[in-house]
């Protein structure tokens, strides 16, 4: 889940505009952006750097959001990162604007923590079952985590649905302690 300042920030930029056509363009201009600060470390230095000056690094933001052909939402939203020292956290805040689209297209993020790499079809299925309970789409990531042993944990918000074998030999050996 993305940081709370970073989502302020994404909240507000999608809170001002409507259309879910606009959103696209948004997510598209921002991912735009994030790859050419990635590209081009001149850039990302020069716009990190503290003691440069704010109005010359406005300039600079000013100048490729008419090259790029920016929308003024996106480029207020990249003015404000810079504006408050937290364009070196770019990642933040693209994943951050993600999250608000998809909750706002009623899509649900969930992790899969499993032992073994799952198929394809187990993801599909995954899915598909996480849709169902709430009734929403569903993003998925998956990770792997050894020491699970087997089975899986998912995480829905600040739900954790947890089928893994280390847990449920955890609760034996307490459950074995107790006798």
């Amino acid at each position: 889940m993305a940081n709370s300042i970073y989502l302020t920030y994404a909240r507000a930029l999608v809170s001002s505009v409507d259309e879910q056509a606009i959103g696209d363009k948004i997510d598209e201009e921002i991912r735009t952006i994030h790859q050419l600060l990635n590209a081009n470390q001149l850039l990302r230095d020069t716009l990190e750097n503290p003691t440069l000056a704010f109005q010359p690094k406005r300039k600079i933001v000013e100048q490729l959001a008419l090259r790029l052909n920016l929308s003024h939402p996106v480029r207020n939203f990249v003015l404000v990162l810079l504006r408050n020292g937290r364009i070196g956290q770019f990642d933040h805040a693209l994943e951050a604007l993600e999250e608000v689209l998809d909750e706002k297209r009623g899509i649900i993020r969930g992790n899969v923590i499993s032992a073994h790499s799952l198929t394809n079809q187990t993801r599909s299925q995954l899915k598909k079952a996480v849709e169902n309970m709430t009734g929403r789409g569903a993003k998925l990531e998956f990770q792997l985590k050894k020491d699970l042993i087997g089975g899986i944990q998912l995480r829905i918000g600040s739900t954790i649905y947890d089928g893994s074998i280390k847990t449920a030999l955890e609760k034996l050996k307490k459950k074995l302690a107790t006798l």
